[in-house]
């Protein structure tokens, strides 16, 4: 049976680009991984009893890093050459993204309290939907739409995908956890060139128009 994508060669595409910059990946999870601890240390002082206005801020800090991490995986998901640290940033990105991640972390959790199951599902159904948001500018209702119509078709493979997406970055952490800064940016941009794959199945061709007589 043809498959959409193959999950083998996704992976491998995600270490081959990330092995022509390691060290810009790796300094940009570094980064990243530090703005959202200085976050949570700021906002909790240590402490595990975070107040509604921490979980805000929180929750506001890391739009930010999941705009980045969309623009960083986006930028290279054809091969192309990686956004600098300039280009992460995409502030007219930051409210669509924050609407997207609710929205998506709502449908998450109801799906995991009616038994797991159905969370699982709606967490592969919407894996692209934060990537939308910034590769089309999509609202987050639209990016959630647009997530489920490039998923649905591809259901258990992408299912599949993101098992092996899980232990990639499961054998990272057990890598003294230093393994994750190589399985995150491999992981991050392999999600993004599955959506990227999918996404060009999805556009119908376009049939040139007939040509006017006389033109």
């Amino acid at each position: 049976m043809t498959t959409a994508f193959s999950i083998k060669e996704s992976l491998a595409f995600g270490w081959e680009v990330f092995k022509k910059q390691p060290w810009f990946y790796i300094s940009v999870i570094l980064a990243l991984t530090l703005f959202s601890i200085i976050v949570d240390v700021l906002i909790n002082g240590g402490r595990n009893d975070a107040s509604l206005l921490g979980f805000i801020i929180s929750f506001l800090a890391s739009t930010i890093v999941s705009i980045a991490y969309a623009r960083l995986a986006l930028s290279v998901a054809d091969g192309g050459t990686p956004v600098g640290w300039e280009g992460l940033w995409v502030p007219d990105r930051f409210f669509p993204m924050l609407g997207t991640i609710a929205l998506q972390g709502v449908i998450i959790l109801v799906g995991l309290v009616l038994l797991i199951i159905p969370g699982i599902i709606a967490a592969v159904l919407l894996m692209f939907a934060q990537l939308a948001v910034v590769d089309k500018n999509l609202n987050p209702v639209e990016a959630l739409k647009e997530s489920y119509a490039l998923t649905k078709p591809h259901l258990w493979q992408l299912v599949l995908f993101s098992f092996a997406i899980l232990a990639l970055n499961i054998v990272g952490f057990f890598a003294l956890v230093i393994g994750l800064l190589v399985t995150v940016p491999v992981s991050v941009i392999a999600v993004a060139h599955v959506y990227k794959k999918l996404a060009k199945l999805s556009v119908p061709a376009v049939v040139p128009a007939p040509e006017t007589p006389g033109a």
